[in-house]
C-alpha cells in the first residue's frame, strides 16, 4: 500500500522531489537493488512530459475542485470545451460528429443541449497527456 500512496502523491504534486523518493522506494520491491539507470529515466521522462502537457493539472488539488464544485455545470463545460480542450476537440472533431454535419460546432458554440455537455464534461475531465512509440518514434 506504502508504494500506491507514493504513487498517488506523485501525481498531485507533480515535483522531482517526490518522484525520486517513489523511484527510491522501487528499490525496496526490487530485492534491494537500485533500479537500472535507463528505467529510472523512462519514468522520469514520462513524468516530465505528464507534469508539461496535463491540461487539467490547475484541477487537481482538492482546494481547485471545489472551487469548480461550486461552478454551475455550464460554466464548467464552457472553461473544458471552449478553453481548456478547444485545440483537442477542433483537432478530433471528426470523433464527435453525428450525421448532421453541424453537429459539434453548434455544440461547441454552446447549443444548450445538457446531456451532450455533461457527458463532454466527464469525458474531458477524465483525459490524461500520453505518449506514444511507433516503429520506434515517439508520437
Amino acid at each position: 500500500m506504502e508504494i500506491l500512496s507514493n504513487f498517488k502523491d506523485i501525481g498531485k504534486e507533480g515535483d522531482s522531489k517526490n518522484l525520486s523518493k517513489f523511484v527510491l522506494l522501487l528499490a525496496k520491491f526490487n530485492n534491494g537493488l537500485p533500479m537500472k539507470r535507463d528505467i529510472i529515466t523512462k519514468i522520469e521522462d514520462f513524468f516530465d512530459y505528464y507534469w508539461v502537457n496535463d491540461i487539467l493539472r490547475a484541477l487537481k488539488t482538492e482546494k481547485d475542485e471545489m472551487f469548480i464544485s461550486q461552478l454551475p455545470d455550464q460554466v464548467v463545460q464552457q472553461i473544458l470545451m471552449e478553453f481548456l480542450f478547444k485545440d483537442y476537440l477542433y483537432l478530433f472533431k471528426a470523433n464527435f460528429t453525428t450525421e448532421n454535419p453541424n453537429f459539434i460546432t453548434s455544440r461547441l458554440k454552446g447549443q444548450n443541449d445538457p446531456t451532450y455537455r455533461k457527458n463532454m464534461q466527464i469525458l474531458l475531465r477524465n483525459l490524461e497527456p500520453r505518449t506514444y512509440v511507433v516503429g520506434g518514434e515517439l508520437i
